[in-house]
């Protein structure tokens, strides 16, 4: 991949997990026709975030609602 096309796949990507973290993000879809000629690199990228999430579900399920973690459980980690 040349210097200029990471570059612009770095910074489309940046932009995209900046809106995602703002609660906007631009559809999937609409980025792969914007930049069709980093549409593999794209796919790639969501497929790889579409197994993660899968695989990080039963972790925030597991999750307090707030958050937060019981005091036991920091100090059982802080001992460690």
């Amino acid at each position: 991949m040349s210097a200029e096309r990471e570059q612009l796949l770095d910074e489309v990507l940046a932009g995209y997990l900046r809106n995602v973290r703002g609660a906007y993000a631009p559809s999937r879809r609409h980025l792969l026709e914007m930049y069709p000629q980093l549409a593999e690199d794209l796919s790639d990228f969501f497929d790889n975030q579409d197994h993660f999430q899968r695989l990080a579900a039963p972790l925030r399920r597991s999750m307090p609602q707030d958050g937060l973690f019981p005091l036991s459980c920091k100090t059982a980690i802080l001992a460690y």
